[in-house]
């Protein structure tokens, strides 16, 4: 894999210098992708996460596994088996997936967006095919091979706000 010019390599680089040079205390997230001459994409991940230790662990997710997502009252959102295998990152000890890929080499990133991502409002009734942002990465993950896929597959299902009390705030997928 060859990249397609310099430009490529001096983004790498001036995006590693702009991380090292921001505060300790930054609460972000930064994601990019790289497309090679031969039409793969690379994708990379910096975490200037620095208000505390995210105790982010390896997952790995079998095909059939099942997932719920979690609602603002409780109650169990969206039910499914995950289509394809996983291998990802999970934060705060819990089980929620962050960044990852699937068999298919569909890549997933949460970003944390407070302030700059919306969701839909949260209604009882629509509980069954709803899923809270945290469960937004497993869904993407295990139900898609493809971009494309993911565009239409979102069309049904709704993704509602629920806060990370850890973060103080809610986290967005970023899909590539």
């Amino acid at each position: 894999m060859k990249l397609n010019d310099k430009s490529s390599i001096h983004a790498i680089v001036l995006a590693l210098v702009v991380s090292l040079l921001l505060p300790a205390t930054a609460l972000s997230c930064t994601s990019f992708v790289l497309k090679v001459a031969d039409g793969a994409a690379v994708y990379g991940r910096m975490m200037e996460w620095g208000a505390f230790d995210l105790n982010s662990r390896l997952v790995i997710v079998p095909q059939g596994h099942e997932f719920t997502g979690h609602m603002p009252d409780g109650r169990g959102g969206l039910a499914l088996k995950g289509k394809y295998s996983v291998v990802a990152l999970d934060a705060l000890w819990k089980d929620f997936l962050t960044d990852g890929m699937n068999l298919k080499g569909l890549v997933v990133g949460a970003l944390y967006l407070s302030g700059f991502a919306e969701f839909q409002p949260y209604e009882p009734e629509t509980a069954g095919r709803s899923m809270g942002p945290s469960d937004l990465a497993s869904y993407l993950f295990s139900q898609f091979a493809k971009v494309d896929e993911v565009r239409a597959g979102l069309k049904d299902v709704r993704v509602v706000p629920i806060p990370e009390p850890a973060l103080g705030g809610i986290s967005a997928p970023a899909v590539g």
